[in-house]
């Protein structure tokens, strides 16, 4: 890697450490304000560190059911070589985590890797000392002498200190869910794409080769209604795990399409950025559905989602056309 990478990276870590907005296609305004823990991380890392983000919202084209979830979305790694510069590894963590941190941290490098939700203070009131759950956090800042972190996960930069650091970067098996973490190093080995509109179109391109063929939505209905009978018999940890790799991985990809196009379409693609929108409602509007089953009561979880399926081909649809169309 050359040096000048090297020096670009170190500063864009600094920038990325100021108080920044979330970005568009995810946070407090969207109607998934967290979709998945990698996509949501990749995205925020990638915009905080002042790179295009927005070309990675292209993989949402892609997207389908799998038999029995909906594709969990994560930017692949050549896209985040070909359009942030970033080249993205797995590493393997030979001695305390926390050493891979800093020292890559002072050379310039960035490490991410999974973690115990239970100690990140920014899940309170879901994960934070309440459920271990194993998730994917970014250091940008760390300070093993103060115990301080400052970390981008999910939709946010974040901080911790104490306890929580301790936590999050042991290898204990008592104290953590993830003692073998999988970690990744981060560099920047190219320049960014210059241009961001073209790298977009290139990328949904690319997505729209990739699509499944068939009704995606209609095929993920018939599987959930095949699970209903023992959604109904009111396990809440079933409902979580069903309905995060279906309804909320539809829903969330449905967002990350419709904000994507409306980015792209420069005013052209907003019709059908707006049926994409309103797909991932749907999804959430079925996902409640969901919820009431699993407490007792009835739902029409295919009734829910019928409109969630039209909408989102007639977006898919529209914005392949008009990415036909283009020279």
């Amino acid at each position: 890697m050359n040096e000048p990478a090297t020096r670009d990276l170190r500063e864009r870590i600094e920038v990325a450490l100021t108080p920044r907005e979330a970005h568009t296609f995810h946070g407090e305004s969207a109607p998934w304000p967290e979709t998945n823990c990698a996509l949501d991380l990749w995205i925020e890392l990638v915009h905080r560190l002042g790179l295009p983000a927005e070309p990675l919202g292209a993989g949402a084209f892609a997207a389908g059911f799998l038999g029995d979830a909906w594709l969990t979305l994560k930017p692949d790694l050549t896209q985040l070589r070909r359009v942030a510069g970033l080249d993205v590894v797995e590493m393997t963590p030979w001695r305390p985590l926390v050493e891979h941190v800093v020292d890559h941290l002072a050379a310039g490098r960035l490490v991410s890797f999974e973690t115990d939700a239970w100690w990140l203070p920014d899940t309170a009131g879901t994960s934070y000392r309440a459920d271990h759950v194993k998730t994917s956090i970014t250091p940008l800042s760390c300070d093993p002498g103060a115990r301080t972190m400052t970390y981008v996960h999910n939709a946010g930069l974040y901080s911790l200190e104490g306890e929580d650091f301790d936590g999050v970067l042991s290898a204990d098996p008592a104290v953590t869910m993830v003692p073998l973490p999988y970690v990744e190093l981060v560099r920047l080995v190219a320049e960014p794409a210059t241009d961001a509109y073209a790298a977009g179109l290139a990328e949904l391109r690319t997505g729209l080769a990739l699509r499944p063929g068939g009704d995606q939505v209609a095929q993920m209905s018939a599987f959930l209604a095949a699970e209903l009978p023992r959604l109904a018999e009111g396990d809440p940890e079933r409902f979580h795990d069903l309905a995060f790799v279906t309804t909320r991985q539809f829903g969330a990809c449905a967002q990350i399409a419709g904000r994507f196009a409306a980015w792209l379409g420069r005013g052209e693609l907003d019709e059908a950025a707006a049926r994409l929108e309103a797909a991932a409602e749907s999804a959430k509007a079925a996902q409640f559905v969901m919820a009431r089953i699993s407490r007792g009561r009835r739902g029409d979880v295919a009734g829910a989602l019928e409109p969630a399926g039209l909408a989102w081909r007639e977006g898919v649809d529209a914005v392949a056309a008009w990415a036909a169309a283009q020279p």
